[in-house]
């Protein structure tokens, strides 16, 4: 039994007005629709370099230990650690990404979410990311090598489709999980994440 992708666009450009639709089948899928709650918020009140920085907040709920994406205005750093936390103030650090900002800039920040999904890189025959937040998701080895790092734009999907002018941007990896999380701190948010693969190569 296959499974069907339909990737569907509506382009307006220059006067043209242009509609396509993409599909793919095959017998492999993955789906996920994921309620993530929403991001805390502080202000960067300390910096010790690029990528290590203290920021003031209150009402976190977070532990020391935690992994977060932390987000900003024009900026966005993945799988920091929470190194010292308390009452008012957690210490992020590492991570990857861009460079943390400005001393005094706010800073939205959010524990990663992991999911479990297995499939093999090459076998891909699609994928689509969406959320209704600004929001990450990263798609990992088993040992937690970052293979895609999907930057998503409140409401704007993210897709890639076999045989189309972008190469497989993950040929050649085999994930083992992917971890989410949102930028927004006032409103929770729904991540959907679905692949086609082939299963039976």
């Amino acid at each position: 039994m296959s499974v069907l992708a339909r990737i569907t666009s509506q382009i307006e450009i220059s006067g043209l007005m242009i509609t396509s639709a993409c599909t793919r089948t095959a017998p492999g899928c993955i789906g996920h629709k994921i309620d993530l709650g929403a991001a805390s918020s502080g202000v960067l009140d300390a910096r010790s370099d690029d990528d290590t920085g203290n920021i003031a907040c209150t009402d976190h709920g977070f532990d020391t230990g935690a992994v977060v994406d932390a987000y900003w205005d024009g900026g966005r750093r993945y799988g920091m650690n929470l190194t010292r936390v308390d009452a008012d103030n957690v210490l992020l650090d590492s991570g990857d990404g861009d460079v943390l900002p400005a001393q005094g800039t706010s800073v939205k920040f959010c524990e990663q979410t992991d999911l479990d999904t297995d499939f093999a890189g090459d076998l891909m025959k699609a994928l689509v990311a969406h959320c209704d937040q600004r929001a990450c998701i990263c798609l990992k080895t088993a040992g937690g090598t970052v293979e895609l790092v999907l930057d998503l734009v409140a409401g704007e999907a993210q897709s890639w489709i076999d045989d189309g002018m972008a190469a497989n941007p993950i040929a050649g990896d085999t994930i083992a999980k992917a971890t989410l999380s949102q930028a927004n701190a006032d409103n929770a948010a729904t991540i959907q994440l679905g692949i086609l693969y082939n299963s039976t190569p």
